[in-house]
């Protein structure tokens, strides 16, 4: 059985090589080519904010923005993009033999998460590298936690902070049901000051907007982000909230309010899916174009949830994969 999981990882990566060919797209000319490729030095990156507008002036990303400024080649950079793509999904099947689950079903997360839609915009996108790191460092940092490695595990989480804050999403989850882990509750509380701290020493602030906007672009942020990440049609590197039919956006809620219900004991999971879609509003809520890229980690929450559910429901694989291959045809 191990033999046939080790080719079910190898030909699904090997479905994912033609990114390592991918060209520069969207703004990646502004940010990399034009930008990190040209002037970055590390003390620009490491003390000031991301550059690239008001909008992107209100994040701290150094230990991201360094990597892109080193790696100033597309195949460099698309091939570091897979292979840490890959290590996330050994170690998010890793994470659920933790949390209980069988290893055909961890073997099942953990591709799931490599072959998933969403995928196509961090992986094809360069300029999406602080996704795949924060994502990268937030399951080194759930996988350490669930094994009380807590000096390991604020290392991991801080560089998983300073890829994108969204990194702190995984353990946070793990943490709302495993209370009385107080030292990962105290690394993860002092890895979140010294990075207020940084911030404050920079005067690095977040926008906000008037509160009928926020309301408004946030209920429709929302529901497109669940709905998106559970009917992946229609992908675009980057989309505007308007243009979408609100019907997605209706459906989005609907199947929140069924995945509380369904998943309502593995709610921590279901929260984490929805937090990083609440992380991605600021930017938003001030005018910026809604993308998948912010979809990437809430996957670890809805494959989670999904997987401890039907492990536990005795839902037999194989009408689980068939109804996968389903809705992926359609």
């Amino acid at each position: 059985m191990k033999n046939i999981s080790r080719w079910y990882w190898v030909v699904s990566v090997l479905t994912l090589v033609p990114y390592v060919f991918g060209h520069p797209v969207w703004d990646d000319h502004i940010l990399l080519v034009e930008g990190l490729w040209l002037d970055a030095s590390p003390r620009s990156i490491w003390l000031n904010s991301v550059h690239g507008g008001a909008i992107a002036n209100q994040y701290y990303r150094p230990v991201s923005m360094s990597i892109m400024a080193l790696c100033q080649s597309p195949r460099i950079l698309h091939s570091l993009g897979l292979i840490l793509h890959l290590c996330s999904a050994i170690l998010l099947s890793k994470s659920l033999v933790h949390e209980g689950v069988g290893s055909q079903w961890a073997t099942f997360g953990g591709l799931l998460f490599l072959l998933h839609p969403i995928n196509v915009e961090p992986l094809g996108w360069m300029s999406c590298m602080p996704d795949i790191l924060a994502v990268h460092f937030g399951l080194w940092t759930l996988f350490l936690a669930q094994r009380g490695q807590t000096l390991f595990m604020v290392v991991a989480l801080l560089l998983g902070v300073l890829s994108k804050e969204m990194a702190l999403l995984p353990v946070c989850g793990w943490l709302l049901c495993n209370r009385s882990a107080l030292k990962v509750w105290g690394g993860v509380l002092a890895v979140l000051l010294m990075v207020f701290v940084l911030r404050s020493q920079l005067n690095i602030q977040p926008q906000l907007a008037t509160l009928d906007t926020m309301f408004e672009v946030s209920w429709r942020t929302i529901g497109l982000g669940v709905s998106g990440w559970w009917l992946p049609i229609e992908h675009y590197p980057v989309r505007d909230l308007w243009s979408i039919p609100v019907g997605f956006v209706y459906g989005g809620w609907v199947l929140l309010g069924c995945s509380v219900l369904i998943w309502r004991q593995y709610w921590n999971w279901v929260l984490v899916s929805v937090g990083a879609v609440v992380l991605s509003l600021p930017p938003v809520w001030s005018g910026y174009l809604a993308a998948e890229r912010y979809l990437y980690i809430a996957s670890v929450g809805w494959i989670v949830a999904l997987t401890l559910w039907a492990s536990k429901r005795f839902v037999r694989i194989n009408q689980l994969v068939l109804m996968g291959i389903i809705l992926l045809l359609l």
